[in-house]
């Protein structure tokens, strides 16, 4: 039966068709419940039967559904749909219901020629917005293309079909048959072409393969078949888009090119780094590298020593834990009831009743010794592993490979250095369901104090007060003023009212109660007296006439009663000039 003019669920009324896939089918529908328009995606009939695919497919649509940002497709709705077949029977299939958009796709515009750089960038910019949100949502994208990035008529950036590639990637395991259903080799990352597991720097190799796409009207790699263009992006470097296009400067070159990395490591850490360098680049300015430490240094610091080994604790056995509970409260008990002795008989086939019973505990110890392990939850459940002392991406790479989603949190911490994982929740060992979302706790570091207001305040007193804000007092710099007294605080380096790190320094500006006096013989006396009633020195001089000397056109000091160097606040000061 045909798809246009029908309604799926009994509530989406399908009208012409929008466009199809390797997935599926896209239809512009009326919602009849809310009186809007909507897009609805159908799965295509040939994998309607792959319940894995269609369970996948559901599970990631959402996912996306609890994502809300402007430069990202809304999913409202997903489920099945029973579709009458022209034999008669029925079928379920897959839906899902998204925002629509009125616009064109990337890739047409692509398809025209290179777009300008400006334009290229302010493109770029709206979908690192959009992927980064994302990823801070815990979800990668895996599937970024010119194809799923829309252009709206009043220019904005959509992305679209979050989720729909993991459904696909997880239900086929063959590389040639998953990019013939999405069509994606040219924006395949190294680690997705060698079947690794991806993180949200997957993303920002394909988005670097995006911006390349956009400067210069071509993709990076290209080949007649998936498998070709795959190994070309992990053994290929790619060209400069200057190569391609003169107007693209060095620095967009070099931002480029970072993205497209190879190692996943040397990539941007996330979408906002990405974007801050971009920024960079169309100021005309070339980032400079950061220093990356290996794994080892991460981990332990660049001049770690290595320790000897500790023995690890003895564990009870898990089973043990289960049944009877950790404590030696909860172990099991055993009483002997006080009864009269027994007889003979009743004596000698208790014997031989333990006697066959340590024979079969002995056979059983073997057997159980020697089958091989089994869980004791059921194969759906999951382990939540330990990623203490891991960043973000290796986190959230240890946990796709168990099949759970994670997403990123933060809490600050005295322990944990920043950037580095204090915990999950649930926390590792938690017997979970697959899929599930876990909260990695990412630490930023020490907690943020206020510098304290200490201007005006005794030295003393000022620094109780820079201790009580969890601050630690640095020097007492001493410092000239006109006005404040000896002893008291002029001023705090970082200022009053900053924010910094629990334990910081802080610098303590302390006035010592004089001046610089400065030399003023031969200058004239109106520019004398000028400097001594600045702002700096704020003396009131008095003025005399020496008619010992000749008296000039223009007067001049001749003597000053204080001579030039440190004095203190408010010196009395005479000036002499000749009048004779």
């Amino acid at each position: 039966m045909t798809n246009e003019n029908r309604t799926v669920a009994n509530r989406y009324e399908l009208g012409k068709l929008l466009g199809s896939g390797g997935m599926g089918e896209v239809f512009v529908a009326t919602d009849l419940t809310l009186g809007r328009r909507v897009a609805v995606k159908l799965l295509r009939p040939e994998f309607v039967k792959d319940t894995k695919l269609c369970t996948r497919f559901k599970q990631e649509a959402r996912s996306a559904s609890k994502m809300s940002h402007p430069n990202i497709v809304r999913v409202f709705d997903a489920g099945d749909d029973l579709e009458t077949l022209e034999d008669g029977h029925t079928q379920k299939r897959p839906f899902i219901v998204m925002e629509y958009v009125e616009g064109v796709e990337l890739s047409t515009i692509i398809a025209r020629g290179p777009l300008k750089v400006s334009e290229a960038t302010r493109v770029a910019v709206e979908l690192l917005a959009a992927i980064g949100y994302a990823h801070e949502m815990g979800v990668v994208h895996r599937d970024v293309k010119p194809s799923n990035i829309m252009l709206t008529r009043s220019g904005q950036t959509k992305v679209l079909d979050f989720g729909i590639a993991r459904a696909i990637t997880d239900a086929f395991s063959d590389l040639t048959q998953t990019t013939t259903i999405l069509g994606t080799a040219a924006y395949f990352s190294p680690e997705q072409a060698r079947g690794e597991s991806v993180d949200a720097r997957t993303d920002i190799y394909a988005l670097g393969v995006v911006l390349f796409e956009m400067l210069t009207g071509a993709a990076p790699f290209s080949g007649e078949t998936a498998v070709i263009v795959a190994h070309r992006h992990i053994h290929e470097l790619p060209e400069a888009p200057s190569t391609l296009n003169a107007r693209v400067s060095p620095a967009m070159d070099h931002v480029v090119l970072k993205a497209l990395a190879k190692d996943k490591n040397n990539r941007y850490p996330s979408a906002a780094a990405f974007a801050r360098e971009l920024a960079l680049a169309v100021a005309g300015h070339i980032p400079t590298p950061e220093v990356v430490l290996d794994d080892v240094d991460q981990l332990l610091g660049p001049a770690a020593a290595a320790g000897r080994p500790v023995a690890a604790k003895p564990v009870l056995p898990s089973d043990f834990n289960t049944l009877f509970g950790s404590g030696l409260d909860t172990a099991p008990k055993f009483e002997i009831s006080k009864r009269r002795r027994p007889q003979r008989s009743r004596v000698i086939v208790g014997l031989l009743t333990t006697v066959l019973a340590i024979i079969a505990i002995v056979g059983m110890s073997v057997w159980v010794v020697n089958i091989a392990p089994t869980d004791f939850f059921p194969s759906a459940s999951r382990t939540v592993p330990d990623i203490r002392d891991m960043n973000f991406f290796e986190a959230s790479a240890a946990l796709d490979k168990v099949n759970l989603v994670a997403t990123e949190a933060s809490e600050t911490s005295s322990t944990v250095a920043k950037g580095v994982v204090v915990r999950s929740e649930p926390g590792r060992g938690a017997i979970v369901d697959s899929g599930i979302t876990v909260v990695v706790y990412v630490s930023e570091g020490l907690a943020k104090v206020v510098v304290p207001a200490t201007v005006g305040m005794a030295a003393a007193d000022a620094t109780k007060t820079i201790v009580a804000a969890k601050l630690k007092q640095g020097s007492l710099t001493p410092q000239n003023s006109p006005t404040v007294a000896e002893n008291l605080v002029i001023g705090t380096t970082p200022a009053q009212g900053t924010q910094v790190e629990e334990g910081s320094l802080v610098t303590l500006l302390v006035s010592n109660g004089h001046i610089e006096l400065p030399s003023l013989g031969g200058l004239a006396l109106k520019a004398a007296t000028d400097i001594l009633r600045g702002p700096t020195l704020l003396l009131s001089p008095t003025v005399t006439a020496d008619p010992s000397c000749p008296k000039r056109a223009e007067l001049v000091v001749n003597r000053q009663s204080v001579p030039a160097g440190q004095v203190p606040q408010g010196t009395a000061i005479t000036l002499t000039y000749c009048s004779g």
